[in-house]
Parts: C-alpha cells; sequence; structure tokens
C-alpha cells in the first residue's frame, strides 16, 4: 500500500471517530438522533466515492486526500473528467454535484500546546468537489469561491440542521448520474448499494442502545433512515394520547 494511501486510510478512520463520536455526544447530552450515516463505501469507491455521510434525511459523498494537493490525483480519472464536463454543460448537475460531492484531507496546524509548545497539529478540511476539481483542472468555473470548513464546521452542519447535503431524492438522482458515467445502470447498482448506518433504538427491553446495521440495497438504506425516522417520530407523537386516555380510565 502507498504512503498516500495509507494516509488516506487514516484520515478515514479519524473522521469516522470524530463522527460516531459527536453521535454518542448528543445521546449523552439528551439530544438523540434516530440514524448516522458515516460508512466507507469499499469496492464501490470507484463509481461513486470513498465515504457516505448522512443524517437527518441529508446525504453527502466524500472522497478523502492525504492532502490538499493530492486531489490533482483526481484529474487522472476518466470518470472524474467525464463528470466535470457534465458539470459545465448541465446545471442541473454541477446543482447537484454541489450540495453531495465534497473532498476531504489532512491539514497541518501549528498549535501551541501546554508543555511541548508549538506543534503540527493534525485536523481535516473538507470543501465542494466540483470546484477543487476544476481549479486542478485548470478549468474556469463560473462559481463563488468554494469555501473549506474544518470537520467539525461540516459535521455540525449536518448534525444540527437540515439544510446542508441532498435530500434522498437528490441523492439517489446524483447516484445514478455517476453510475451512468461509469457505464453502469444505476437501478440495477442502486440494488447492491452497501454500508453502514448507526441508528437508535429507544425501546429495548434492557433501554436505549445504538446498533450499527449493514444495508444492502438503496432501499435498505431508506427503510433505516428516512423511514425509520419517520417510524419513531410517529410513535413519539402517539405516546402522549395512549397517556391520557390511560389517565381517563382511572
Amino acid at each position: 500500500m502507498s504512503d498516500n494511501r495509507q494516509m488516506e486510510n487514516d484520515v478515514v478512520a479519524r473522521f469516522t471517530a470524530e463522527v460516531y463520536g459527536r453521535f454518542h455526544a448528543l445521546h449523552a447530552q439528551g439530544a438523540p438522533l434516530a440514524y448516522l450515516v458515516g460508512s466507507a463505501l469499499s469496492g464501490q469507491d470507484h463509481d461513486l466515492a470513498d465515504y457516505l455521510f448522512g443524517a437527518r434525511g441529508r446525504f453527502a459523498l466524500i472522497e478523502f486526500k492525504a492532502d490538499r494537493a493530492a486531489v490533482r490525483t483526481e484529474i487522472d480519472k476518466r470518470a472524474r473528467r467525464r463528470l466535470l464536463e457534465l458539470c459545465l454543460a448541465d446545471t442541473g448537475i454541477l446543482r447537484r454535484a454541489q450540495r453531495i460531492h465534497h473532498f476531504a484531507w489532512e491539514t497541518l496546524r501549528q498549535v501551541d500546546l501546554p508543555l511541548v509548545g508549538k506543534s503540527p497539529v493534525a485536523t481535516i478540511d473538507l470543501a465542494r468537489y466540483i470546484p477543487e476539481l476544476a481549479e486542478k483542472a485548470g478549468v474556469a468555473l463560473d462559481l463563488a469561491k468554494s469555501r473549506c470548513w474544518t470537520s467539525d464546521e461540516f459535521i455540525t452542519s449536518y448534525l444540527e440542521a437540515e439544510t446542508a447535503g441532498a435530500n434522498i431524492r437528490q441523492f439517489r438522482r446524483y447516484l445514478e448520474e455517476l453510475y451512468a458515467i461509469a457505464g453502469k445502470a444505476g437501478s440495477t447498482e442502486l440494488g447492491h448499494f452497501q454500508g453502514a448506518v448507526l441508528m437508535y433504538f429507544p425501546g429495548m427491553a434492557n433501554g436505549a442502545q445504538i446498533k450499527t446495521i449493514r444495508f444492502t440495497s438503496f432501499e435498505h438504506l431508506m427503510d433505516m433512515t428516512i423511514n425509520y425516522e419517520r417510524s419513531l417520530t410517529r410513535q413519539h407523537d402517539r405516546a402522549p394520547s395512549r397517556d391520557l386516555d390511560r389517565g381517563r380510565g382511572m
């Protein structure tokens, strides 16, 4: 395995640990989410991206790099060059890519730390995929300057709001577009879409628990996220009326 690939894997592992840590922290604070998707897309990264991230009905794809300079390697991929061409020609695809597709990389920041002084601290930054790709390809793209987020800012935008990323309908369409670029039928490939989702189960016999569930298709992902969250909400909404009915019968 190349040094760059090892570094990318390390960035993925640290980002996942941060995501999961935030999810568990919300539950410890009494503000649980129904689910969180933070999953490597092993074996699907060639057509899609390295990573699937989602919460509160919003979803994103993330391509991880060892550092920002390594973004340039994406230009060598035929499918990514084709994606950029399509974004230049079709504002619909561009809009979806802007909402969904991101880069993440390690950034070293000098921080003054107790007892050891200034030290290079490894952090993770994220940015939208297409503007970064266009810049590295020397292609002019009529977009506002792409901003970067720290991993904390990026994760917070999904865990504490419902405006980041794309909804499930937009996300599905973008996946189908990526599969089409790869010369594959989206409807077929979505039937094999795989990853993992953290799910919160408040009604377990021995108390509320968080479980890791493997989804094995896009429809399964929907059932474990959007549909599950709706079921939890309906269950919660019905609970007070049942309590009231019991009170009236006393």
